[in-house]
């Protein structure tokens, strides 16, 4: 099944992406590339919040649209 492309008009976000190198150092902090800035995408945010004997919880869904050309 093919979806097709949306429409470029409703791809208003950007963001920036960081790609993960792996522990770079002795105190195992991360490494990322150097930053990508990624536009002409669409997230739909979605948050979750859940209440129990535990706490209260808040969980981020994220859903993104994005196009090449």
């Amino acid at each position: 099944m093919l979806i097709p492309k949306p429409p470029k008009e409703t791809l208003v976000d950007s963001m920036v992406y960081r790609s993960y190198k792996g522990q770079g150092d002795d105190y195992n902090k991360p490494e990322y590339e150097d930053d990508q800035q990624v536009n002409y995408i669409r997230m739909d945010r979605n948050p979750s919040y859940t209440f129990g004997t535990q706490g209260n919880s808040c969980c981020l869904m994220l859903l993104y649209f994005a196009t090449t050309g």
